[in-house]
């Protein structure tokens, strides 16, 4: 009998196979054994379908339940043969492995029922296998980004495959990520290139898998990564910038109050030279210590508005901004404070950040942290105040001069205590102490005496008669020699350089009328004379003792006092109510600026960067800022 089928091959099969049939006419022959049912072959029936570049299926029908067993070959040779399988079935399924990537085949289906009659395809039959089809290209995953306490962003390089069919995404909670983990996406579109996993737990680690699958469901997986979601935290309530604690011509101490939230990260405080401050403008400082509640802005401008905020950043990087605040530096010779209740006021002396001021029954002592004012009583005329010179000086102790009492009176700035009371001759206007050499100098206004005692006892260790009318006396810095200011009615007024022995006068500078105060500078190279009368100040060269030069100042100059650069020297013009400021560089008077009725002396802070000024007939201190 014969019969004509048709092979049948599957659609969606990648390009590249193929597949046909011989003759469609088969001859199929009786069994071994006759019997009154012949076995029959549905020719009709015979398909090859999963043809791959590797394998296929093979399937057809008998009308009797038969064996299963197919012969194939490169020819109709028919070289190989499948193991028979011997179950007795009507419809018959072979699949065919290891064959040779695009290749044709040539095979022929064989079956035999219970009594052994056999029946076989005879005529030629073919398909072909496809090409070799290889995995798609693994694409790569990028580090999870935009990480919440909820959801990160994943991406991944684009698939450039011909036969690409989808992306696959997995997610777990340990790195045995696999296929078996929980898919979470999956995309068809090639050029999606992202994905945005959300509804996830805080503080937890995720890892990601990505599988890129060809149109054969053959599959390559992506490296692996992972991302850690945030803390889930609070927003940090507003914390407003106050008042500077101090400022200057080019910087301020801004403050602010303590974060007591657990969930603080940093302070950030941002500037800009006009309103509307945000984190686009200049950012000053990022403070991650919860206790550190100020800060000090430098480099600015003199007498400039800057606007400021603070912003408050948690642990999971949300800002928290203060109010817009704005400050102004201060411009040269701007009064950044006035302190009342210091009544006739004579001298001032900075130490362990306390203002000394002697007065009349008291020395006066101002917090210079707070700048609360208590008094001491001493009782008498307290009157000059001097630190002692030279290298190894205590700065936390000076020497004041008690013209009631004929004193000197040792004061100690640690303890706000008296440590000793030493002789200062019959008429005591200052003092001038070596505590190196162990001595100190005073001299007598009316008896014209510059005496030299023992820093230890007190002890007189000589006296030299100069001339009456002696007003200030300065020891010099780089040598021992020492400095009187001396008034004159009949001859020229004068400031005297002498040697420690006190045994002869080396020098005369003459200077301008009424000599009242001696200054030293800071490097110990000149002598600054205030002249009360003439309206000027004289310099006088350390080393030698002459001239050097005069400058006019206000009217009766009567303090002297130098900033720690030696940029700057200022005077206090007692008679008319301002201070001139000299600058060293250009050897003239550059600025002027008015202080109350009396300024009567002067103290500059050890930073340089605050004028002190003794108000004598206002009973004040008034505080300015000033220049570097």
């Amino acid at each position: 009998m014969a019969f004509c089928f048709f092979i049948i091959v599957s659609a969606g099969c990648k390009p590249g196979g193929g597949g046909g049939v011989g003759s469609p006419v088969v001859s199929v022959t009786g069994g071994a054994i006759p019997h009154s049912q012949e076995l029959i072959i549905d020719e009709k029936s015979i398909q090859v379908d999963r043809i791959t570049d590797k394998s296929c299926r093979i399937y057809w029908k008998t009308n009797v339940p038969a064996t299963s067993c197919v012969e194939y070959g490169l020819s109709a040779n028919y070289d190989k043969t499948t193991v028979e399988d011997k179950n007795m079935v009507l419809e018959h399924y072979v699949e065919l492995y290891s064959l040779i990537p695009h290749t044709r085949y040539y095979f022929k289906v064989i079956s035999s029922d219970g009594f052994n009659h056999l029946a076989q395809s005879i005529k030629e039959i073919y398909f072909d296998t496809y090409d070799q089809n290889f995995p798609p290209a693994a694409v790569t995953l990028n580090a999870p980004s935009n990480i919440t306490a909820s959801s990160m962003s994943v991406s991944w390089s684009q698939s450039y495959e011909t036969d690409f069919w989808r992306y696959e995404l997995y997610r777990d909670t340990t790195d045995a990520i696999s296929f078996m983990s929980p898919k979470i996406a999956t995309i068809t579109s090639k050029m999606q290139t992202a994905f945005d996993d959300s509804n996830l737990t805080s503080n937890t680690v995720y890892y990601y898998l990505l599988f890129t699958v060809d149109t054969a469901e053959l599959s390559m997986p992506s490296n692996i990564v992972c991302g850690t979601t945030s803390v889930q935290y609070n927003t940090l309530t507003k914390i407003n910038l106050k008042e500077p604690v101090s400022k200057t011509t080019d910087s301020m101490v801004l403050t602010w109050d303590r974060c007591g939230e657990s969930d603080f990260a940093s302070y950030r405080i941002y500037r800009s030279d006009k309103p509307g401050v945000d984190t686009l403008s200049v950012l000053e400082a990022e403070i991650t210590d919860v206790d550190s509640t100020a800060i000090e802005i430098k480099n600015l401008s003199e007498n400039t508005t800057y606007y400021f905020k603070l912003y408050l950043k948690n642990k999971g990087t949300v800002f928290t901004a203060s109010d817009e605040a704005s400050f102004r530096t201060y411009k040269n010779g701007d009064l950044a404070r006035s302190i009342s209740g210091v009544y006739y006021g004579n001298d001032i002396k900075i130490s362990n950040n306390k203002a000394y001021v002697s007065a009349y029954d008291c020395l006066y002592v101002i917090d210079l942290a707070t700048y609360a004012v208590k008094s001491i009583d001493i009782y008498g005329q307290n009157d000059r105040i001097r630190f002692a010179e030279g290298a190894g000086a205590d700065s936390s102790r000076f020497y004041m001069v008690n013209r009631s009492f004929k004193e000197i009176i040792v004061f100690n700035t640690a303890t706000d205590s008296i440590e000793k009371r030493m002789p200062a001759g019959i008429t005591p206007v200052d003092v001038a102490v070596d505590e190196g050499a162990g001595v100190y100098y005073t001299v007598d206004f009316h008896e014209g005496k510059v005496n030299k005692y023992e820093l230890s006892t007190g002890g007189v260790l000589s006296s030299k008669y100069i001339g009456p009318m002696l007003t200030s006396i300065i020891k010099g810095v780089n040598n021992s020699d020492i400095f009187i200011a001396r008034q004159s009615t009949s001859v020229t007024d004068e400031v005297l350089l002498m040697p420690s022995t006190l045994a002869e006068i080396k020098a005369r500078a003459f200077t301008g009328e009424q000599p009242v105060y001696l200054y030293m500078d800071r490097g110990g190279q000149t002598v600054y004379c205030a002249n009360y009368k003439s309206r000027s100040v004289t310099r006088i060269n350390a080393l030698t003792g002459a001239v050097l030069d005069s400058f006019e100042t206000g009217t009766e100059p009567h303090s002297i006092v130098q900033t720690p650069s030696g940029n700057y020297t200022f005077i206090a013009n007692f008679g008319s109510s301002n201070i001139s400021m000299f600058t060293n560089a250009n050897n003239s008077v550059s600025e002027t600026f008015a202080d109350g009725k009396m300024p009567r002396a002067l103290e500059i802070s050890p930073s340089g960067r605050e004028l002190f000024v003794v108000d004598y007939q206002n009973h004040s201190v008034n505080i300015y800022a000033i220049k570097k």
